[in-house]
């Protein structure tokens, strides 16, 4: 860990790099997806889900085959419309 910036908390901080995989529904091309998330975990990467007016069996699906990392999360985000106004 480094020193943090100046004007930011004065406590060591740590950077990481994080991966945001939005979607809609389960993987149906390409490699598995377990096995990309953890060449990406093993190379430090957190990989977090977005389920996209998804339903509770693709959210589940994200949570067990897409995120990866100690802090990684799954978030479903039921309202497409509204969200894509942030």
């Amino acid at each position: 860990m480094r020193p943090a910036p100046p004007g930011r908390c004065c406590l060591p901080y740590r950077l990481w790099s994080v991966l945001n995989i939005l979607g809609d529904g389960v993987d149906n091309i390409s490699e598995e997806p377990n096995t990309v998330r953890d060449r990406a975990v093993a190379t430090g990467i957190t990989v977090n889900g977005v389920v996209v007016n998804g339903s509770p069996e693709v959210a589940g699906y994200y949570r067990n085959h897409i995120i990866g990392e100690h802090r990684a999360f799954v978030l479903d985000v039921a309202d497409q419309p509204r969200w894509s106004l942030l």
